[in-house]
């Protein structure tokens, strides 16, 4: 049998290697987490300069004469209206143009993407687009509440773009028992607010995701573009 002192020891040991262990895990999660954003960081870089790219051979071929670098003043009251919605406070302001932090300009743009401020902007943009009928139609006004929480709920949660467009795309019409139990919030609305009709779909969805305006189409065939009434 073990003395009491071996086994004070014995347990000493045990708790000795089960704190190594957990200071392993966390040093590894905090290691994998390190890498995880620094691969992150060098993608959106990748993607970064990759649309530069495109901007500078489009001013090349365009001939267009580039404006020169904004103010520290200007970007942020740009970067403000842009993300947010309204102009930056002045304490913040005077903040920002006294920091002399190299990227003062993206850390800004981060910190306005994770406000609460921009879910509530681009909600109530996202909204606009998708659901233009909430200005003047009663019916498609009564949309708006469940649509714009559905919204505010994939922005909070860092939705892809891909998948957001995919999910109201492809949104269902029907809702079974458990569905309806939870009460969760759906895009449907998008659907509803253009009261199903195929045409009304094509013609929005074309617009909101394509950039194309086929409304023409529906009556005869587009006078300027390649799109048939077939």
């Amino acid at each position: 049998m073990l003395s009491a002192s071996e086994n004070q020891h014995n347990r000493g040991n045990q708790a000795g290697s089960l704190l190594l262990a957990g200071l392993f895990l966390i040093c590894q999660q905090s290691i994998l987490v390190a890498v995880e954003k620094t691969a992150a960081d060098s993608e959106s870089q990748r993607l970064a300069g990759q649309i530069d790219q495109f901007i500078r051979e489009a001013h090349q071929r365009e001939q267009v004469q580039i404006a020169p670098r904004a103010s520290d003043a200007e970007f942020m009251r740009r970067v403000y209206l842009d993300l947010s919605g309204k102009i930056p406070p002045v304490a913040e302001v005077r903040q920002f143009l006294a920091d002399t932090t190299p990227d003062k300009r993206s850390q800004l743009i981060e910190r306005l993407l994770a406000s609460p401020g921009f879910v509530v902007h681009f909600t109530s943009l996202w909204r606009e687009i998708l659901i233009p009928e909430a200005g003047t139609d009663p019916f498609a006004r009564q949309q708006v509440p469940e649509f714009e929480a559905w919204l505010r709920t994939q922005l909070r949660n860092d939705t892809s773009y891909a998948a957001l467009a995919q999910a109201i795309i492809a949104a269902p019409f029907d809702q079974d028992a458990a569905q309806a139990e939870t009460m969760e919030p759906t895009p449907r609305a998008f659907y509803v607010a253009k009261q199903l009709k195929p045409e009304s779909l094509a013609a929005s969805t074309s617009r909101a995701f394509l950039g194309v305006r086929i409304e023409c189409a529906q009556c005869h065939d587009h006078p300027f573009d390649t799109w048939k009434q077939e």
